[in-house]
């Protein structure tokens, strides 16, 4: 009886990390679950990958989120095809199911899919997480710099001052709450990238989007709509998807 009420104990214990891991993208109560147990290399490839993944979410890394999505895809496909007859392997097959139903739009290619991304962070509350990214995408999305005599290397210097300013701003917008003054960032912006004798324009549709952005950080929730027609940026970022991936978003809505 006592052995009957622990294996029930377990697997309200396992029920729940799932729960955990599809509701606030955490690990903490499976890895208590499977602290003393032990696991096939599949499964332990599926663990590994949620931790990737939730570690991912706490980082917020564009980097390590697409790799933490690519190791979450095939985890998630591999385990979800394997067949074994060991206790645990068959417990986390009948839940996976609640992994790949909540995932779905995250992992349905190994490819990252910016605008699904920040969706899943905003529906799941991380809206921090979720701006974040938003900030992290920018500069893939315009040709800011005029250049003089500058060279290859002034280019990137550049690029990486230009992510540090926009970075700079998103969290001084996010501490302060106070409105955003764009002329007063981009001449500060501009006055660093000067040595490089590099500048960067101050266009209309760059200077929109960095106004909308500091109402998304008033009201995070404006992102929810993430068709709408202000957010251009994420319009952008959909239009260089692969075809396909964009087809899939654009039906889903």
């Amino acid at each position: 009886m006592v052995v009957e009420l622990k294996n029930i104990y377990d697997l309200f214990r396992l029920i729940a990390g799932v729960e955990e891991f599809v509701n606030f993208g955490s690990v903490k109560a499976l890895q208590i679950y499977y602290r003393d147990k032990s696991v096939s290399e599949l499964l332990q490839k599926l663990l590994d990958a949620m931790k990737n993944f939730a570690e991912a979410i706490k980082l917020c890394h564009y980097g390590q989120f697409r790799d933490a999505i690519i190791n979450l895809h095939d985890a998630v496909n591999d385990f979800d095809k394997y067949t074994s007859e060991d206790v645990e392997d068959i417990l986390m097959a009948r839940l996976i199911g609640r992994i790949k139903e909540d995932y779905h739009n995250v992992i349905i290619n190994r490819e990252l899919d910016d605008a699904q991304v920040i969706r899943w962070c905003l529906n799941h509350d991380y809206l921090q997480q979720a701006l974040t990214l938003y900030i992290e995408r920018i500069p893939e999305w315009f040709n800011m710099f005029s250049e003089g005599k500058s060279n290859r290397h002034n280019l990137e210097d550049g690029k990486n001052i230009f992510c540090k300013e926009v970075k700079s701003a998103a969290k001084n917008m996010t501490i302060s709450g106070r409105d955003f003054n764009f002329d007063d960032w981009l001449a500060a912006l501009n006055g660093k990238l000067a040595p490089l004798d590099l500048h960067c324009d101050d266009e209309s549709d760059f200077r929109a989007q960095f106004e909308y952005l500091d109402e998304i950080f008033k009201n995070p929730r404006l992102m929810v709509d993430l068709s709408s027609a202000e957010l251009k940026p994420v319009r952008k970022i959909l239009d260089n998807l692969p075809q396909e991936i964009a087809e899939k978003f654009v039906s889903a809505k």
